[in-house]
């Protein structure tokens, strides 16, 4: 799990975009969504907040997070 967040956090970088960033953008503190982005608790709206920032969707970014079908564990 390490390694993915750490991929998480490289592409966000290239991005030009921080957790913190995300953050204050969704209203949340930056605990809340670096627990999110370390698998620790789950949020669809972080998620979704984070996969916004990448241009992707949360089932591409936490496909362990997801079924097939797109929905939640």
């Amino acid at each position: 799990m390490t390694n993915a967040y750490s991929k998480l956090k490289a592409d966000l970088k290239s991005a030009g975009v921080t957790l913190r960033s995300i953050a204050r953008d969704v209203g949340v503190s930056h605990t809340a969504v670096t627990d999110v982005a370390r698998g620790a608790r789950r949020s669809k709206r972080i998620e979704q907040a984070i996969a916004d920032s990448l241009n992707t969707t949360p089932e591409l970014l936490w496909s362990d997070r997801y079924g097939q079908e797109g929905g939640a564990t």
